[in-house]
């Protein structure tokens, strides 16, 4: 395989700023985040569509949906979205846009999912 040329390597790093700049974006905006959550969620339970091969595929998804999780929503639930991806049969929880419901619905039901993920409620001022 060629090595990478000095141009590869920064339009890499341009990307993956452009990336981080698109999270913070979408972090900050709750309708934002909900859909990215969603999207993130549908991914996810997508490789329950192929058995077998679909485990297979949770191996790279997992740490990519625990950072989206964790950078969203924090360690605690960044920790958590990774081991249900990564674990075979967990893939149908929709973690990340359960985060979201804990930390934008100020329902009595979702306080377990508070306390059991570390997303705190956002407030009105937030």
């Amino acid at each position: 395989m060629p090595a990478e040329t000095p141009t590869q390597i920064q339009e890499l790093l341009t990307l993956l700023r452009t990336i981080h700049s698109v999270m913070q974006y979408v972090r900050c905006s709750p309708f934002l985040k909900l859909l990215a959550c969603m999207m993130v969620d549908t991914i996810g339970f997508a490789s329950f569509l192929l058995p077998g091969l679909g485990e297979m595929a949770d191996i790279g998804w997992a740490p990519l949906h625990g950072y989206f999780l964790f950078f969203m929503f924090g360690l605690q639930i960044g920790v958590l979205g990774f081991l249900e991806e990564i674990l075979p049969g967990m893939d149908f929880i929709p973690s990340a846009s359960l985060a979201w419901a804990a930390e934008n619905l100020d329902w009595p039901v979702l306080e377990v999912v508070r306390q059991a993920t570390g997303v705190p409620l956002r407030t009105s001022a937030s």
